[in-house]
C-alpha cells in the first residue's frame, strides 16, 4: 500500500482549484484520539494555484446552495493519502 503524508501545517493557504483529475483506489486517513481512524475515499485530485495537489472527498453533509452533493478538501487534521487498490487498467494480464 502506498502512502503520502500530509502534515497538520500543510493546509494550503490558497484553495483556488485550477484543475481536477478523477482518481480511483485512494483514501485519506487520519487518526482519532479515542476511536478508530477516519477514512474517506478520494474521488478526485485537485491542482491548486499554489502548485499543491490535494485529494477531494465526499462527506454526507457537504452540499451546495441547491442541496446537491459536492466534493470538499479533507479535514485539516494531518493524515495520509493511501493507495488501497489498483484501478483495473493497471492490473497486469495473467
Amino acid at each position: 500500500m502506498e502512502k503520502l503524508n500530509m502534515a497538520n501545517d500543510e493546509t494550503p493557504v490558497s484553495r483556488e482549484i485550477i484543475q481536477i483529475s478523477p482518481c480511483d483506489g485512494w483514501v485519506f486517513r487520519h487518526k482519532n484520539a479515542h476511536r478508530a481512524d477516519s477514512i474517506y475515499p478520494v474521488a478526485a485530485w485537485a491542482l491548486l494555484s499554489t502548485g499543491a495537489v490535494v485529494g477531494l472527498i465526499s462527506v454526507a453533509d457537504a452540499k451546495d446552495h441547491h442541496g446537491r452533493a459536492k466534493l470538499v478538501f479533507p479535514p485539516p487534521l494531518g493524515g495520509t493519502y493511501e493507495r488501497v487498490s489498483h484501478p483495473a487498467s493497471e492490473t497486469p494480464y495473467d
